[in-house]
């Protein structure tokens, strides 16, 4: 599994929100997009840091319950949380 996401040029989350936004994030960087009040997604490139993410969304008052992958047709895999 390490050996396969090494090898992709990009990855996409969902993250469950503590509390409901309405706007999406502000960053050129990622990918973000709202997919409920308290669901968010974001795609992120081989080679950018996923603490940038996390320092976007402290920024703007957003925290994170929990986080799973993706596939490409937007079906989570495992959880993180």
């Amino acid at each position: 599994m390490k050996d396969l996401l090494a090898r992709l040029e990009k990855e996409t989350f969902s993250m469950d929100l503590d509390k409901p936004i309405n706007t999406i994030p502000s960053n050129g960087d990622f990918d973000f997009k709202l997919k409920d009040s308290r669901t968010l997604s974001f795609t992120f490139k081989k080679g950018q840091k996923l603490n940038e993410v996390f320092k976007t969304l402290s920024n703007e008052g957003i925290e994170v319950l929990s986080m799973r992958n993706e596939t490409e047709d937007g079906k989570t895999l495992s959880k993180f949380s």
